[in-house]
């Protein structure tokens, strides 16, 4: 039976093969070493990939939404045009990542590493960046409405038309 994807559409199943592991919508790869995968326009909403290697990946346009991305790496990995809405990616290494247009609306990015990232055009409205680190990262046109940025390190950031409206620091 085909699963829906967040639209309503049926995904048929969809499955890729990477590294020796399947990975697709709602399907889960633990600690999976995927260094360099070609994944544009995959569609992994849902899945579970926490703890894996996504280093050097070309996920540009890829859907993710939802997806359980605690502690992965996707350091200088292409992301452009991604869609992380309502993803975790808790603790992910995305230093040096290309996530330029990214949808990462109320995505879970407390305690990552977006240093050196491009985050251009990004739509982060309600994201958690809590203690999250932004070091030299590139928020050009950036959304930041109602997100969480308690602790976040935003030294040296490009920080030109971003929004921070309505933006939540708890005391």
């Amino acid at each position: 039976m085909p699963n829906n994807t967040p639209d309503g559409t049926e995904d048929q199943n969809v499955e890729y093969q990477v590294g020796g592991f399947t990975i697709g919508p709602y399907r889960q790869a633990l600690h999976a070493f995927m260094q360099g995968a070609q994944l544009q326009g995959a569609l992994l909403y849902y899945a579970n990939l926490a703890n894996s290697l996504l280093a050097h990946a070309n996920l540009e346009g890829a859907n993710l939404e939802s997806a359980n991305l605690v502690f992965v790496s996707f350091e200088n990995a292409k992301m452009a045009n991604t869609d992380l809405k309502y993803a975790n990616l808790a603790g992910a290494d995305l230093s040096g990542a290309d996530l330029s247009n990214a949808n990462l609306k109320a995505a879970n990015l407390a305690y990552a590493n977006l240093t050196g990232a491009n985050l251009k055009g990004a739509q982060m409205k309600g994201a958690n960046l809590a203690n999250a680190r932004l070091v030299s990262a590139d928020l050009t046109d950036v959304d930041l409405s109602e997100a969480n940025i308690t602790e976040t390190n935003f030294t040296y950031a490009n920080l030109t038309n971003t929004v921070f409206s309505d933006y939540r620091i708890p005391q």
